[in-house]
C-alpha cells in the first residue's frame, strides 16, 4: 500500500490517496482519529474511489465527524472494487495545521 498526502492552500481541506497496488473488492472503510478530543475531529470526511487515480467516484461523506466517537465508518451496501481510495477532510474543528488520522482500515469482502 502506498499513501500520498496533499494539503491544499492554508486553512483549506487535507486529502490523501491510498494506492492498494491493485484493484481490491471491499465492503467498508474506517477512518480513525487521534485521541477522543472532539476538537481534533473534522467537520466533514469524504471518501472517493478510482480504478485509475484520475477519474473518481464519491461514495460517501460524513458530516460532523466530531459526533462519531473517534472514527468515521463508511459501510457499503454492495461491495465496491477500486485500486485507489481518496480521503478528503474538511478543516479540523480547531483549524490545526496538521491532520490527525491514526489509522485507515479497509474491510475486504
Amino acid at each position: 500500500m502506498f499513501v500520498a498526502a496533499k494539503r491544499f492552500v492554508p486553512r483549506s481541506n487535507f486529502l490523501f490517496t491510498v494506492d492498494m497496488q491493485n484493484a481490491q473488492t471491499f465492503s467498508g472503510i474506517r477512518v480513525k482519529y487521534l485521541g477522543s478530543n472532539p476538537s481534533n475531529f473534522y467537520k466533514e470526511v469524504t471518501i472517493a474511489l478510482s480504478s485509475n487515480n484520475s477519474t473518481w467516484t464519491k461514495v460517501g461523506t460524513i458530516e460532523n465527524a466530531v459526533e462519531k466517537n473517534g472514527a468515521s465508518d463508511f459501510i457499503f451496501l454492495v461491495p465496491v472494487k477500486a485500486q485507489y481510495i481518496k480521503i478528503e477532510m474538511d478543516i479540523p474543528i480547531k483549524e490545526a495545521d496538521y491532520i490527525n488520522i491514526t489509522e485507515v482500515t479497509v474491510y475486504q469482502k
